[in-house]
């Protein structure tokens, strides 16, 4: 049998995955059980993708808002830039604006809610900047003023994925 350990165990976001061609994106989590080892998919200096380590009790989903839509039951689905959608009621729906980051575990409850605002931490994932990490000072329309340990700059609201301070992007 030509295939490897990897192929037969890896997780990628608490799913089982025997496909060794199987997908992982941008803050996707991998997990291989056989070594104990997880890791989140981020982007490095460059913009490019890349697996960091991180301690499994942070491998739940990073979810950034992107839209809301109401569905035939009356509730709203909050649709994520990673392609999950979750389905709330309309009050709790209300709480989550777009550009917004959702902390939720595997099951979709929601264990964190970080609002896309003045004093929030964000990483910029895409243009320019990518990769950069720092505070919000400023946000107005659709742009963001970023302040880093080294600049601060203006970008897209869009390009920026709020995160945790204390644990950047794990």
């Amino acid at each position: 049998n030509s295939r490897t350990w990897l192929e037969i165990t890896k997780r990628v976001n608490n799913k089982r995955r025997k496909d060794n061609k199987a997908q992982a994106g941008f803050l996707d989590t991998i997990t291989i059980p056989s070594i104990n080892k997880t890791y989140r998919i981020t982007i490095d200096s460059k913009g490019m993708l890349k697996p960091k380590e991180i301690k499994k009790e942070n491998a739940d989903l990073i979810l950034k808002v992107t839209g809301k839509s109401k569905i035939k039951s009356g509730k709203i689905q909050v649709n994520t830039m990673n392609g999950f959608n979750l389905l709330l009621s309309e009050a709790d729906a209300k709480k989550y604006k777009i550009g917004d980051t959702i902390i939720a575990d595997f099951s979709g409850k929601i264990n964190a809610h970080l609002p896309l605002e003045k004093g929030a931490h964000a990483l910029i994932i895409t243009g320019k900047h990518a990769s950069k990490y720092g505070e919000i000072i400023s946000a107005t329309g659709g742009i963001i003023k970023i302040k880093t340990n080294e600049e601060t700059f203006e970008t897209n609201k869009n390009y920026a994925l709020i995160i945790n301070k204390d644990r950047k992007a794990e």
